[in-house]
């Protein structure tokens, strides 16, 4: 039987629906079945991919997180306290998600804060592609280890900026649009307890992970040892918390990104992009040559004792995991003005 995902079934991939029908209602369906299904999956908002669910034509966003975002910041819900840290009802979470999916309606009349909050954190976990598509992963990795190296955030910004601009229409506008609400919910931190290095404790790991692991490299890992693996995670879970931290920091920058304009530009970028690779890939060889690299966090983050930690013992990633989830924030490119960084017009 065919594998399915949301993305196939929207495609019209009749043997994925088929498989899809059959893991849900235990009986192969028929024609009429078959187009009853597809009608219901071409309905869903949540889990399926950005850019093929219908948008709001003012800003390109899902209906959805558009309401939530504009409910949360019309009134007192953006300075609740514990606002995203704390959870919902999960019952009525899933009655809403439910609706949504159905074509209904819904109304935040008389629903808690918090479980408003869980239907945005919801809709990004449970995307088939993350907002910073799988493609990205390895070049944020290497943008946020260079400026713990460096500590230059103009070179950060460039290397941000160009990155977003290859965003496809629907990542690139709800990527802006959520760092600067995150960036406003930021400011209200006397009020909600929530601060920069609070909400990209909470949001990083739902928009920034990597590929799953395929089940070949999954059997040798788990022949090998499962430390080496955690501890990848562990750092690439502290790095891109501190990545989410600058972002929202520079969230009027970011807005103000464009997307590239012509196929000079996209190849420039593309050209860009392999030779950071390429780099990425000679910085690991000197590292199995010269011994494991060091991150150097700031000093206030959250996720300091994580990259101390990132060449170490697995024992030793597990610690700053715990370290990373307490939410304390991380130090962004202090002293340094937006002015004058690239932004791709």
């Amino acid at each position: 039987m065919e594998p399915f995902t949301v993305g196939a079934l929207l495609i019209g991939s009749a043997g994925a629906l088929s498989g899809l029908y059959y893991y849900l209602y235990g009986s192969q369906p028929n024609a009429e079945q078959l187009a009853a299904e597809k009608a219901r999956l071409e309905r869903l908002v949540f889990k399926a991919p950005l850019d093929q669910v219908p948008k709001d034509p003012a800003t390109g966003l899902p209906p959805i997180v558009l309401k939530v975002i504009t409910y949360l910041k019309s009134g007192d819900g953006i300075k609740y306290q514990g606002l995203f840290r704390q959870s919902g009802c999960q019952r009525t979470l899933k009655e809403m998600v439910a609706k949504i999916d159905n074509g209904e309606t819904v109304s935040f009349d008389g629903v808690d804060t918090c479980t408003v909050g869980d239907i945005l954190k919801y809709y990004l976990r449970v995307l088939p592609e993350p907002l910073f598509p799988f493609a990205y992963y390895t070049q944020i990795i290497q943008i946020e280890g260079n400026y713990q190296r460096d500590h230059d955030i103009a070179a950060w910004l460039q290397s941000v900026t160009h990155l977003i601009a290859e965003l496809s229409p629907a990542h690139r506008a709800l990527t802006q649009e959520l760092f600067s609400f995150l960036a406003t919910v930021a400011a209200n931190e006397k009020q909600n307890w929530m601060t920069v290095g609070n909400l990209a404790t909470i949001f990083a790991p739902s928009i920034i992970y990597s590929p799953p692991v395929p089940s070949d490299s999954a059997a040798s890992s788990e022949a090998q040892g499962i430390a080496p693996e955690m501890t990848k995670v562990l750092v690439g879970t502290w790095t891109s918390i501190q990545f989410v931290v600058k972002c929202i920091e520079h969230a009027d920058t970011i807005a103000r990104v464009q997307p590239l304009t012509n196929t000079s530009e996209q190849h420039q970028a593309q050209a860009a992009q392999a030779a950071e690779a390429q780099a990425a890939e000679e910085d690991e060889e000197d590292e199995e040559v010269g011994g494991p690299v060091v991150l150097v966090g700031d000093s206030t983050s959250a996720g300091a004792s994580a990259g101390a930690g990132a060449g170490a013992s697995a024992g030793a990633g597990a610690d700053a995991s715990a370290d990373a989830s307490a939410g304390e924030e991380g130090e962004g490119g202090e002293g340094v003005e937006d002015e004058g960084m690239v932004v791709v017009a």
